[in-house]
């Protein structure tokens, strides 16, 4: 899922949860089972294709498993992923065999196996706290609206996504900065200046792929990409152990205790992100990068991709959007080559090594980019 409209993206966080379910598993009473049939052999005689493999989670509940909860299940075991990979394609009873060797072994051992729509999201550690998705976004929108009431400031929802294992909002304020006040367009008298609106990003995952995260984020009219800058609260989810097992809600737990320590930590970072003075000290720093020349686009470039392990791909691409030859154009280049992107992992990467080149001073950026002389 990939929307503005909050109601949307709300709608659809609700019916997620409407259709989850938690279960507290001891490991040696999970096993991976094959719907179809038990032989390999009969397979092979009849030219079957096995069915994907199951969790048998207790008497009741088998479900499917999709490819996340697969990398967790290979971690918590043990098995090397580029091995539990191959053998899920070409020998799933032999993963089957593996897997349910190593779950018996662990003897003492529970799981919070998460499911969706009768599908394994996710196979976590019996500490984990899922901070839910929907609770986070209104507790972002109660603080937006504080923040509209005491400042008058109004906001804009650039995006709400949703990833397979992660959640990212990016809201900005309606408080316009100019970052080249002199440049006028007459045909879209909307970008003269170079308009650029500063906010914030908040991801979170309830499947252990990612911390709660709030990070400063700002948005550029002009190519209608955003750069994420600095980060201002990270939590990971953890907690005491959970008794017993079987199917658990975490509305009727103590965590909801913990769900709201971390959203009143998001709260005050939404707050001071907002803050005009900081808003106006992150907006001087990326100015401040209209000012350092890139005499060599092309070292630059290549030097940029070696530093932050890009694929040698994106350097072309990034070279053609390299039109402006500063510091503040190289970021831009970074930023809106991820606003192409189709996946939203890729996207964030991207926003974020575009962030960081935006708020370099010349010299850390002449450190990271620029080729030393010999």
């Amino acid at each position: 899922m990939r929307t503005k409209d909050i109601n949307e993206a709300l709608q659809t966080l609700q019916q997620i949860e409407k259709e989850s379910r938690d279960f507290i598993a001891p490991a040696n009473k999970l096993a991976m089972i094959m719907e179809l049939t038990d032989s390999p052999e009969e397979v092979k005689y009849l030219h079957l294709q096995p069915v994907q493999p199951e969790l048998y989670i207790n008497e009741y509940e088998q479900m499917p498993l999709n490819p996340w909860a697969h990398n967790q299940l290979a971690e918590k075991l043990g098995i090397p992923q580029k091995y539990y990979d191959r053998m899920l394609k070409e020998e799933p009873f032999l993963l089957r065999e593996n897997t349910n060797t190593w779950l018996r072994k662990n003897a003492t051992g529970k799981y919070l196996v998460r499911t969706t729509a009768g599908q394994v999201r996710a196979i976590l550690s019996d500490r984990y706290r899922p901070i839910p998705n929907e609770a986070v976004t209104w507790g972002v929108l109660a603080t937006l609206n504080e923040i509209k009431l005491k400042q008058g400031t109004g906001f804009t929802v650039r995006e709400c996504a949703l990833s397979e294992t992660t959640m990212y909002l990016k809201v900005t304020a309606d408080t316009v900065h100019l970052m080249k006040p002199e440049y006028v367009n007459s045909e879209k008298p909307e970008l003269n200046g170079d308009p650029m609106f500063p906010g914030i990003m908040i991801r979170n995952s309830e499947v252990g792929a990612s911390r709660f995260q709030v990070d400063i984020y700002t948005w550029r009219q002009w190519c209608s990409n955003g750069a994420i800058l600095t980060t201002g609260l990270s939590k990971i989810h953890l907690g005491r152990k959970i008794g017993g097992e079987g199917e658990i809600r975490f509305s009727e737990m103590t965590e909801e205790l913990d769900t709201a320590t971390v959203l009143s930590g998001m709260k005050d970072i939404v707050q001071q992100a907002f803050e005009p003075a900081k808003m106006q000290e992150l907006i001087e720093r990326i100015k401040a990068g209209q000012q350092v020349k890139v005499d060599e686009p092309v070292v630059a470039v290549e030097n940029l991709c070696k530093a932050w392990k890009l694929p040698d791909t994106y350097k072309d691409e990034i070279l053609a959007r390299f039109g402006d030859k500063t510091v503040y154009g190289l970021g831009n280049a970074v930023t809106e080559f991820a606003r192409d992107q189709e996946s939203i992992e890729n996207q964030i990467k991207l926003e974020e090594i575009g962030g960081e080149i935006l708020v370099l001073d010349e010299e850390a950026f002449r450190n990271a980019v620029v080729r030393k002389e010999t």
